[in-house]
């Protein structure tokens, strides 16, 4: 028995079984597979109203992130204010100073 040699795959040779056999192999296949569960109108739809619920959760998100962060400040200035306030209460006396970060809080 003689051993046939084997000869290497080039990248070229590679490049062009994809592109001329396994590419369109697949494509059928995935067309095929696609064909037999909707028609392409169907697939269009809900591919296109997937998007378009994604689009609208997403500026859902978008108002909830904005609403946290307007919060989270007002909350800050409130901690600020509360905190000048406590200490006026435990030393009865409020500085100028503090008079004066009560009034940038624009809290009251």
């Amino acid at each position: 028995m003689k051993k046939e040699k084997s000869k290497q795959l080039t990248i070229d040779e590679l490049i062009k079984y994809n592109q001329e056999i396994l590419l369109p192999a697949i494509e059928l296949g995935i067309e095929k597979k696609i064909g037999e569960l909707v028609t392409k109108d169907e697939f269009d739809n809900f591919k296109n109203e997937s998007l378009t619920n994604q689009d609208r959760i997403l500026g859902k998100l978008d108002k909830l992130v904005e609403d946290k962060d307007i919060r989270n400040y007002q909350d800050e200035q409130k901690r600020k204010f509360f905190g000048i306030v406590v200490n006026h209460l435990e030393t009865g006396k409020t500085t100028q100073e503090q008079l004066e970060e009560i009034s940038k809080l624009n809290v009251l």
